[in-house]
């Protein structure tokens, strides 16, 4: 999924370092709007895999010193100042900021769901993580679905992929293929991987499914959604 994860770190890059520090206090959450919490949770999965406290920055030098130079170091380090500070509790808080936002309507939340809402195992018992899990698997297809109805393309793509991975939803490489053909209709992007992925996931080959029909019908609906939205 490197087509959305790309849109949603663009995103997050043009926020990231614009951001107040106030909304990253964790007492302060439910005052923010939508669109704070989104780009909240998103500073935080960009910094959930790197060091964040300056014992772990130590400890990632030692580790790495024969792997990475010093000015790779020194690139890093706009990145450790960011995080600095970031516990793993608001790391754990993604999937809660990201729910909350879509759930007012905040369609890249929406998105964003689906793509980074799946709750981080370190931070749960066995038991906590199943329930999580779950929760994420039935709401992240009910937010795509929402979303597609928006009209995002995005969410196109994603339906694609649910039905690929069989997330909320039973897997289907029929619908799987006519979502991801109707995306590439609606933006000319190719989705070659796509195809690859659906041979290797399955016994199935794409290019033997006419697939066009539905194909076209939901790029029909789907785009002009997208036209209706635009005026």
């Amino acid at each position: 999924m490197s087509f959305i994860r790309y849109l949603l770190i663009s995103v997050v890059l043009v926020h990231l370092f614009s951001m107040p520090d106030v909304v990253r206090a964790e007492g302060e959450v439910n005052d923010l709007k939508p669109e704070q919490k989104f780009d909240l949770a998103m500073e935080y999965v960009y910094c959930r895999n790197v060091p964040r406290s300056e014992d772990a920055v130590s400890e990632w030098k030692l580790q790495y010193k024969d792997v990475v130079d010093q000015e790779y170091i020194e690139g890093m380090k706009p990145i450790f100042d960011r995080c600095n500070g970031i516990t793993d509790q608001m790391v754990r808080s993604i999937p809660d900021l990201l729910e909350s936002a879509a759930n007012a309507d905040f369609i890249d939340a929406k998105i964003a769901y689906y793509t980074y809402g799946r709750p981080d195992q370190r931070f749960y018992s066995a038991k906590e993580y199943e329930i999580a899990f779950n929760n994420f698997q039935s709401k992240s297809y009910a937010f795509i679905i929402s979303a597609l109805e928006q009209g995002s393309n995005e969410a196109l793509y994603l339906t694609g992929y649910a039905y690929l991975e069989g997330r909320g939803v039973d897997a289907d490489p029929e619908k799987s293929l006519s979502y991801f053909k109707a995306f590439e209709l609606c933006t000319g992007t190719p989705v070659v991987n796509e195809m690859n992925l659906l041979t290797s996931h399955y016994d199935f080959d794409p290019s033997a499914i006419d697939s066009s029909h539905k194909s076209q019908a939901l790029a029909e609906t789907h785009c002009q959604i997208n036209r209706q939205e635009q005026k």
